[in-house]
């Protein structure tokens, strides 16, 4: 009679499985460090984009600031999430790629209507 082990004829598939596991979560680990890292930047270059087009978001003010909040918590949250749940971390990092992009296409989109005409001072009682 057989050993359980030896049912499969492969006694190595058990020995391999947890070590597959374990380098899966790896590399899981290894892209969802990068995508965040590259959030960062990415996001370093949105609120230097919003800074240029501030005058004219007079409207979209209050839900950009409270996307900065949301993305600063995610972001966070997305980097304690790696070590334990990389693939949860990845799908943070779908959220705020989500709110990346919706921000940058409403500041290009700002950037390319003209500013508003400033109003002139007049100077009275000057000639």
């Amino acid at each position: 009679m057989r050993k359980p082990k030896d049912l499969c004829g492969c006694e190595g598939c058990f020995r391999k499985g947890p070590s597959g596991v374990e380098e899966g979560k790896k590399v899981a680990r290894a892209e969802a460090t990068a995508a965040l890292k590259d959030l960062g930047a990415s996001w370093k270059d949105l609120r230097a984009s919003a800074k240029k087009v501030e005058k004219k978001m007079k409207d979209q003010k209050e839900d950009w600031e409270a996307d900065i909040k949301t993305f600063d918590e995610g972001l966070k949250a997305g980097k304690d999430m790696i070590a334990s749940d990389p693939a949860g971390a990845k799908e943070k990092v779908t959220e705020l790629k989500d709110i990346i992009e919706r921000w940058d296409a409403t500041f290009k989109e700002l950037a390319a209507t003209p500013a508003p005409p400033e109003e002139k001072k007049e100077n009275k009682g000057k000639k």
